[in-house]
């Protein structure tokens, strides 16, 4: 299950030199390490078998896949990876592309030959990330300070995982959001910060909310082992950050409850570093760097907007305004969709209150349940918001694409 957080490029494997099921598994486990949800991996496995004349059956899952050509089964033990834009557009071109076998070979050597990101890229790139998103949620000098802080942490704990080991990146889901909720509570005694926006800023790459409203999405349309998979592997994540951040909530209590006035003249600061450090998160090329400025702007602003709406509403209208865009974007320019809405759904997707509704649970507050129905509220609210967007404007003209074209990541 991917955890959007910075980690060295998918391991893109070289091409075959063998048959056209050999062909579709590369594709396949392409798409899956690069993040692509189970039904546009499936989708491009079965425009290939068109365009090569071989009725391929693909059944993917985020731990696995499972191809077949009606005389073999392919059967393969492989993680969902990072969102990689990048690789995702290029894959699924190769599909359309005139010569398919040759086009998909090409691509995956210049894939694997891409550099992973360095220690300074991951350890900067969450650093922004968290900066920009304490910002652009109203925090102060404080709480700007101690976001960055914690996220500086973050990136390091997330470069040591991917250096030292899958066991040690195991753990970066606790120590993570521990040593975040750490900092917060040792700085607010010398300056007024907000300690919970802080520690959910400085680890907001490793919420699991898009991998909730993904999970959503893969069992509307009607993956349901997908589905259920994203949504418990969403569950883990969750009750290790909570158990992170109340540890470390519990060893240093915030001094104070206010975190100072917030800081507007630093607003156009923080979405800048907030779009470059997404864009370096999902890989992103120069070109999409403003379609991915343009999410972040709508789901940003559109909530500020509509104060009067509830949470459910804001997010349905703010998705299906994201998803029109991103269909439109396809339409016009033939780049994905999800360069424009993976970036603003991460922005809404209601992580960080997932995080608080398991941190009461952990005190025995029984409002925790309260704000976890209402963190599943506005996941459907968001995947229902797409599917609309998608059946009104469908981003490809080919009607088979059916309904999994509307969903998150499609």
């Amino acid at each position: 299950m991917p955890q959007h957080r910075l980690v060295s490029a998918p391991t893109v494997r070289p091409p075959p030199q063998g048959s056209a099921l050999d062909l579709a598994v590369s594709l396949a486990r392409g798409l899956h390490e690069a993040g692509a949800p189970a039904w546009r991996v499936e989708r491009a496995v079965d425009q290939l078998g068109e365009r090569l004349g071989v009725p391929f059956t693909c059944f993917a899952v985020p731990t696995g896949l499972q191809l077949s050509d009606g005389d073999r089964v392919r059967l393969l033990r492989c993680a969902s990876g990072e969102v990689d834009l990048t690789a995702q557009h290029a894959l699924e071109r190769t599909v359309h592309a005139p010569a398919p076998r040759a086009s998909l070979r090409h691509t995956l050597r210049a894939l694997a030959r891409r550099p992973p990101l360095t220690a300074s890229q991951t350890v900067l790139g969450n650093t922004a990330v968290a900066v920009g998103a304490a910002i652009l949620f109203g925090g102060g000098e404080g709480t700007v300070l101690a976001a960055g802080l914690a996220g500086m942490l973050t990136g390091l704990l997330v470069h040591a995982g991917t250096v030292l080991g899958e066991g040690l990146g195991r753990l970066v889901p606790l120590f993570a959001p521990f040593g975040g909720a750490l900092i917060a509570g040792q700085l607010s005694r010398f300056m007024p910060v907000d300690a919970v926006m802080a520690a959910i800023s400085g680890i907001v790459v490793l919420l699991p909310g898009l991998s909730l409203t993904i999970g959503v999405g893969e069992v509307a349309a009607g993956h349901l082992s997908a589905g259920a998979a994203r949504l418990t592997g969403a569950g883990v994540m969750l009750l290790l950050l909570g158990l992170g951040t109340a540890a470390g909530a519990g060893l240093a209590p915030a001094v104070g409850a206010g975190g100072g006035p917030s800081l507007p003249l630093l607003v156009p600061v923080g979405f800048l570093l907030t779009v470059a450090a997404l864009g370096l998160v999902f890989r992103a090329r120069r070109a999409q760097l403003p379609w991915v400025g343009v999410g972040v702007a709508l789901a940003w602003l559109l909530p500020l907007v509509l104060v009067e709406l509830g949470t459910v509403q804001v997010s349905f209208l703010t998705a299906a305004l994201l998803g029109l865009a991103g269909n439109l974007l396809t339409r016009r320019h033939r780049m994905p969709a999800q360069v424009l809405t993976v970036p603003g759904i991460l922005m809404l997707v209601p992580g960080g209150s997932s995080l608080r509704a398991v941190g009461a649970l952990l005190r025995h507050d029984l409002r925790g349940v309260e704000v976890l129905a209402d963190s599943l509220a506005t996941s459907g609210a968001l995947v229902t918001g797409l599917l609309v967007a998608g059946l009104a404007l469908p981003p490809v003209l080919n009607r088979r694409e059916g309904l999994a074209a509307a969903l998150p990541g499609g």
